[in-house]
């Protein structure tokens, strides 16, 4: 896995084994496909969760703030 930036060279996904092999010399990707599509679900789903769970940015939250609030929040410098 590599984020949601991979170098165009780079698979897409990669297999390990950690105790057997922890310098990730064998990729496994091709000898245990299902494991790979078990886990790329999986980490699919993650991904949504934590899209729908993440917090507005300060820039889309400012708008439901008063004058005041803004004010006292840039002097505690918790935003520009």
């Amino acid at each position: 896995m590599h984020n949601f930036q991979r170098l165009p060279d780079m698979p897409e996904y990669e297999l390990y084994q950690l105790v057997k092999d922890p310098l990730d010399r064998v990729d496994l990707v091709a000898a245990h496909p299902d494991v790979v599509v078990r886990l790329s679900k999986q980490l699919q789903s993650w991904r949504e969760r934590v899209e729908a769970e993440r917090l507005p940015s300060d820039v889309d939250g400012a708008d439901s703030l008063s004058a005041e609030d803004l004010k006292r929040l840039r002097a505690l410098a918790y935003i520009e």
